[in-house]
């Protein structure tokens, strides 16, 4: 469940893509177990993320469709665990200087949170939303003996889900979870990640659709002049976190475009990287746990897996679309990006030295 910690206090370590705990020994042991996952052979943690709109809504379904597989709804635990997520999506392109400065300064404070183990504000208020869209209000003890501590909330996370899926397989996919791998690692035993990626065009395409449509998601995106350079932060800052993982331990890296054209191989890959037998119902997703009524931006993923088509030229003005270009000049053409991924091997050098953030 919960990886034990050796005495002395956590040290933090920050590199470019994401938060990782470390200690005084000079690093986590290879395994800290807190015997949950010896107990049962049948119990899989796993974590979907990549880009909003990049299709993990597909995954999830995909996996949801097996028999031996819960899923859960989005939960952003981790996305509010600790409050830097701003910083990290967005950079300096949080809306202007001020707004790029808070989320900076923000991330200051969360970095010292997270070395005392005290999470954000929002925390409790985000799980008790997902605890009621989960319909699992009756765990909502755990999470109040816990609320002082990360590590004691996502103690109560962590087996919270375990019980509900009986000690089987459960998912949790949470896109901006894609920010937070290396923190899920240190915390929960045996994590498992499924990436996807998705080119960028398409992608920021989605986004825009969906913010267009949708109160929730106008909010987070469309900053008017700053609404193409965040959207493209996000997608580069995403994209960098995903290909970092290529070829790691515990992650697999999915192109979208390869899953919606080889769904079967798709498929295999991911009961095979999860531990799970293969099942043909995998390819006919199943929405009902993954979608709640009112995500009708995700109604588009039930049925027959297909590709989705491109809103690039019709959600943006020629000018948008020429900025978008620019700024993406210098980043993986969609080419690039299957190729770095199927190299099966770690990307960051490549993705450096295209300066991708």
């Amino acid at each position: 469940m919960l990886k034990s910690m050796p005495p002395g206090p956590p040290i933090l370590i920050l590199d470019s893509r994401a938060a990782w705990w470390s200690w005084r020994s000079g690093g986590p042991p290879r395994r800290w177990r807190s015997g949950l996952a010896d107990s049962n052979a049948n119990l899989r943690r796993i974590f979907i993320g990549g880009v909003p709109r990049s299709g993990t809504t597909l995954i999830q379904s995909m996996l949801a469709a097996h028999p031996d597989v819960t899923t859960f709804p989005e939960s952003h635990f981790f996305s509010t665990i600790v409050d830097d997520l701003d910083w990290k999506k967005f950079g300096l392109a949080n809306g202007g200087r001020t707004r790029g400065g808070a989320a900076m300064a923000r991330a200051g404070v969360a970095r010292a949170r997270r070395t005392m183990d005290i999470p954000s504000r929002r925390a409790e208020a985000n799980i008790e939303k997902f605890l009621g869209r989960a319909g699992l209000e009756h765990h909502r003890h755990r999470f109040a003996e816990n609320a002082g501590s990360i590590r004691g909330m996502t103690r109560a996370f962590v087996s919270t889900l375990d019980e509900a899926a009986r000690g089987g397989a459960w998912v949790e996919k949470t896109p901006n979870h894609i920010f937070r791998t290396d923190l899920i690692s240190a915390l929960v035993d045996d994590a498992i990640f499924i990436h996807i990626v998705r080119n960028a065009e398409d992608t920021i395409a989605s986004i825009k659709h969906a913010a267009d449509r949708h109160e929730g998601w106008s909010h987070r995106y469309l900053r008017g002049a700053d609404t193409v350079p965040r959207m493209v932060a996000l997608w580069r800052r995403g994209v960098q976190c995903s290909l970092g993982k290529v070829g790691r331990p515990g992650h697999l890296v999915l192109y979208y475009d390869d899953v919606v054209r080889e769904p079967h191989a798709a498929a295999r890959a991911i009961a095979a990287h999860v531990g799970l037998d293969f099942t043909d119902a995998m390819l006919t997703p199943d929405t009902t746990s993954a979608v709640l009524s009112y995500e009708t931006w995700k109604s588009n993923v039930s049925g027959p897996i297909q590709m989705a088509g491109s809103r690039f030229a019709t959600v943006f003005t020629p000018q948008q679309q020429a900025e978008i270009r620019r700024r993406l000049a210098t980043a993986p053409a969609p080419g690039d990006l299957a190729r770095a991924i199927h190299t099966a091997r770690p990307a960051r050098s490549a993705l450096a030295a295209q300066n991708l953030i």
